[in-house]
């Protein structure tokens, strides 16, 4: 067992074999609140604390990925390309036979869609390993899986979904419930699901009435915006601007200044949450 000072190395696995340059565009490059879906997963889970990740795809799937990760921005994780072998995970235990067994890989399609939530693999089983289900007591998976490399070299040759189901039956995962499930993103269709997921996932409980409707507001222009060559930094100046207007409006004293200068800082919280 690896010591708390010295934990075992993480490593974010998504697989984007079986699908062509025209389906890798529409799933996993298609655009979630401005982002492509599969750019917005590597920089979640490089937040959550992650430094390398693993993608499984065919040579010609790999030009629009790499495009698309530069456009972006980039991400800081250190990227090894896979070429994949069929249905199975040869090609992962293979590109990490020099690492140690205790090596964890969080394993997910690259089509799904988390939105800004890592998903929540916290129950690591005593025994290794985790699978998530989409809903409590279903069967359906989503495809979600976390397990030591280890577990993975146990039976070299079968898929991950041959290899969680004799994980299964041996009692080696446990399966746990996603609070956030994954959206599967083919279509625009999906897309504008998973869209939806992220904003309303940026709601807060805490928040009171007043707060709630700026809140709803706000994540209603965002969703307009987003599709605007408008940067988030410029709107920020703009509320600025605003509060100052308001606050001169408010000097100036008067009823008609002092309820408009109420109505702009209610606009500038509003714009605040945009």
């Amino acid at each position: 067992m690896p010591s708390p000072s010295n934990p075992p190395r993480q490593i974010v696995l998504l697989d984007l074999r079986g699908l062509s340059q025209a389906e890798v565009t529409a799933g996993p490059l298609a655009n979630v609140c401005g982002r492509p879906v599969l750019w917005r997963t590597l920089a979640v889970f490089e937040r959550a604390g992650f430094h390398e990740a693993l993608i499984v795809a065919a040579p010609e799937a790999r030009a629009p990925v790499v495009r698309a990760l530069e456009c972006n921005g980039g991400v800081r994780l250190s990227i090894t390309w896979i070429e994949p072998a069929v249905d199975t995970l040869d090609c992962v235990a293979t590109a990490l036979r020099d690492q140690p067994p205790d090596t964890v890989i969080v394993y997910l399609p690259g089509r799904l869609s988390f939105g800004r939530a890592v998903p929540e693999l916290v129950h690591w089983a005593r025994t290794g390993g985790a699978v998530v289900s989409c809903e409590s007591g279903s069967q359906r998976r989503d495809g979600l899986a976390r397990f030591s490399l280890g577990m993975l070299r146990q039976r070299p040759g079968l898929s991950l979904a041959e290899h969680v189901r004799r994980w299964e039956a041996e009692g080696s995962v446990e399966t746990v419930l996603q609070p956030i499930p994954g959206i599967e993103v083919v279509d625009r269709v999906s897309a504008r699901r998973a869209e939806g997921a992220l904003l309303r996932s940026l709601r807060k409980s805490a928040d009171g009435v007043v707060a709630k409707f700026d809140r709803y507001v706000s994540l209603g222009i965002s969703r307009w915006l987003m599709h605007l060559p408008i940067r988030p930094n410029q709107v920020t100046v703009l509320a600025a601007l605003l509060g100052i207007v308001c606050a001169m409006a408010e000097a100036k004293g008067g009823y008609l200044a002092m309820l408009l200068g109420a109505l702009g800082f209610q606009a500038n919280s509003i714009m605040d949450g945009i």
